[in-house]
């Protein structure tokens, strides 16, 4: 709301941009693991992939939002399935 009328950007790109800042951030991850790296603490292999899902909730919110907001500017009482949200943030 604050990008819309503050800003007054169309509502595609606020969503996007509070998608953006809403996920975690890839390079305050980057400057963790080269602090734990010279640290010298123990890494567990799958802690790269934590990245990643930590990404996945702020995707799906950001595209199921976008799409109910542009179903609710069309009036159409029918906005995407949860399961295409998800196929679409998988792929």
């Amino acid at each position: 709301p604050l990008l819309r009328k503050l800003i007054q950007l169309p509502q595609k790109e606020a969503i996007s941009i509070a998608a953006h800042y809403g996920s975690v951030s890839a390079g305050t991850f980057a400057v963790v693991m080269t602090m734990v790296d010279q640290s010298q603490w123990p890494l567990r292999p799958e802690t790269t992939l934590y990245l990643v899902l930590l990404e996945l909730p702020a995707i799906i919110i950001m595209l199921w939002l976008h799409r109910y907001l542009q179903a609710k500017v069309a009036g159409d009482s029918q906005h995407s399935s949860a399961g295409s949200v998800l196929h679409e943030a998988l792929t």
